[in-house]
């Protein structure tokens, strides 16, 4: 039997030549390879509307994509990881999400090098493995930051308090990625690519996260935050930083968000009981010295109820953040009154204020592969507009 996979032919050969890469070693490593995939469907049940990448047309490169992580066991405590993830929305071109070494100092503690993971969620490490949580896609407002690798130092600190696992994470490193913004598919002009999103390179140095989290049979428990002294963010907003750089060069930074102060904090509850669970997760974005919101808060409520096969579920999130004023942009310097209303219509595209209500259900019809079904109302409450959104399909490992 011929396995057929949606790659092109370019991706398919990178995938090989991975492989046979992490094959290649004299010393006949231990090499572990596992495999995951999320094929989503998706549409809105409104005309003429488009919400979170999706129109009233079914559409399946959304959310859809395959990945595979060679690990390679090199003994004495030294392994080596590769995770190539394949997504519909990128033409089913392959990219390097992980690609690193972990060296483990001791029975408690490890280090790794290299291409990892940026520990913004409590399902960071998985995020796209979509088989390992009931959603089909995690809640967008909590889970919408464009950036999810750098290339840097993770290390980690392994222990026991009472009945808790507990775990200490320290990562720093510079990430150096293509940002995709989600715009109005009838002004996506930017990039040359009419898709629905803006791509822009964004520049963090010395990108630094601190994670602890505790963990039992019931509880589980995480606080993470994440700081970049000198961020450079890609906005989709030069074209009208050069439109005032004449007037007002001195604001220019602003505009594009150069050398900003940007952090990320995050704090996670979850109870398991037996046949049902509840999950909370609370995000705060927060940006210096630019004209994006000094904060955005976003959070999700879950409740879940589980069956041998089946997960029925309910989730309630929300994203909050009001823009900037022209005085916090500009410092209080007297502009032209035309300039600054420019500043202020910019400033007020970032504002946020959205409520989305989700019933969904996952069904484990195969012990590699489950169905999600969800269905979600997604409230603007900026212009009291209302939007329906199905997303459907199967997760699964191999």
């Amino acid at each position: 039997m011929t396995a057929k996979f949606p790659f092109s032919r370019a991706t398919g050969l990178r995938l090989v030549a991975g492989s046979l890469l992490m094959c290649s070693s004299p010393l006949w490593a231990d090499i572990q390879v596992q495999g995951f995939a999320n094929i989503v469907a998706g549409t809105t049940l409104d005309d003429d509307s488009t919400v979170r990448g999706y129109d009233e047309d079914f559409a399946f490169d959304r959310d859809s994509l395959f990945g595979v992580q060679f690990t390679s066991d090199l003994s004495d405590g030294l392994s080596a990881t590769v995770q190539m993830v394949a997504r519909g929305r990128d033409d089913w071109d392959a990219e390097f999400t992980w690609a690193y070494m972990n060296y483990e100092l001791s029975d408690n503690s490890s280090i790794q090098f290299g291409r990892v993971r940026i520990p913004f969620y409590k399902y960071s490490e998985f995020l796209e493995v979509g088989y390992a949580y009931h959603w089909m896609t995690p809640p967008a407002s909590v889970y919408d930051l464009p950036l999810n690798n750098q290339e840097g130092i993770a290390y980690t600190y392994n222990s026991t308090i009472g009945s808790f696992d507990s775990s200490l994470q320290f990562v720093v490193g510079r990430l150096n990625e293509e940002m995709a913004f989600e715009v109005d598919p009838a002004q996506d002009i930017f990039d040359g690519e009419v898709d629905g999103f803006d791509r822009r390179d964004s520049d963090g140095r010395n990108n630094t996260s601190f994670v602890w989290s505790l963990t039992d049979f019931t509880w589980s428990f995480r606080l993470g935050y994440t700081f970049c002294g000198d961020c450079t963010l890609g906005l989709p907003t030069d074209d009208f930083a050069q439109q005032i750089a004449l007037q007002a060069p001195q604001f220019l930074d602003a505009m594009l968000a150069v050398e900003n102060d940007v952090s990320f904090g995050n704090i996670g509850l979850r109870y398991s009981g037996e046949n049902w669970f509840t999950e909370v997760e609370y995000a705060r974005f927060s940006g210096d010295d630019s004209l994006i919101p000094e904060e955005t808060d976003s959070a999700y409520w879950t409740i879940g109820f589980n069956t041998d096969t089946s997960v029925f579920h309910f989730t309630y999130e929300f994203e909050d953040a009001d823009p900037r004023t022209v005085d916090e942009i500009t410092g209080g310097a007297a502009i032209p009154g035309a300039l600054a209303t420019a500043i202020a219509g910019v400033a007020e595209a970032f504002r946020e204020d959205s409520e989305t209500m989700t019933i969904g259900w996952r069904y484990d019809f195969h012990r590699s592969a489950a169905f999600k079904l969800d269905i979600s109302r997604i409230d603007n409450n900026l212009t009291g507009e209302s939007y329906d959104l199905i997303t459907t399909g199967v997760s699964l490992v191999f």
